[in-house]
């Protein structure tokens, strides 16, 4: 089937994720779009810096599901915190613990890195967006009560800005949606300079 007929359509969207907050937004831009489960096991790389590293890690993704598609695009998105280090989901209690410790009144990055990849002719472009963002000087006490809810766990940073730890941020300078690990300007801007034909 040539491009001028394709033009009619839209075309298929994959999102390479497991994250529900991801999954409700794609699905808020692109209601079609299909969820595939990456089949990978996530590992830091190393001799890579902050932004090389979620690129390398979104493009993991998105390369992990390429087989199960047919035609289309499919987006691989990855997430951490830096503050000094790179920062990903914590292991255990302790660690969550530690972590929000350490972020307490100071300001850190997040950084959303984005894969996209052109299932036909195997193109991919990535991206890497940042959003700075500062806590208030919060508790102990607080901290635990938060991390006994059992939210940071499968969170880059140990927090959720967009649920129960948005009460403890002062400051978020750039785009809150890539805070919480899907910067959609940046994904469909970047869909669209490799030909993306949207549902609208």
């Amino acid at each position: 089937m040539n491009r001028e007929v394709t033009l009619l359509m839209a075309d298929k969207v994959y999102l390479a994720s497991t994250s529900p907050r991801r999954i409700e937004l794609i699905h808020k831009y692109i209601p079609s779009a299909i969820v595939l489960k990456p089949l990978w096991e996530e590992r830091m790389p190393s001799g890579l810096n902050p932004e090389e590293t979620v690129m390398f890690l979104a493009r993991q993704k998105a390369e992990s599901v390429l087989s199960m598609c047919d035609e289309g695009f499919i987006i691989g998105l990855d997430t951490v915190v830096y503050n000094g280090r790179i920062i990903g989901k914590p292991r255990d209690r302790n660690e969550a613990i530690r972590i929000l410790e350490e972020l307490r009144n100071r300001e850190h990055l997040v950084l959303t890195g984005g894969a996209v990849i052109g299932v036909s002719n195997g193109m991919v472009k990535t991206l890497c967006e940042k959003t700075c963002i500062r806590f208030d000087d919060y508790s102990m006490e607080e901290i635990e009560n938060y991390v006994d809810t059992g939210e940071p766990f499968d969170k880059a940073g140990s927090y959720a800005l967009h649920l129960g730890w948005r009460k403890h941020t002062i400051e978020v300078n750039g785009d809150f949606e890539n805070a919480i690990g899907f910067p959609w300007r940046r994904i469909k801007s970047t869909l669209e300079s490799m030909g993306y034909v949207s549902e609208a």
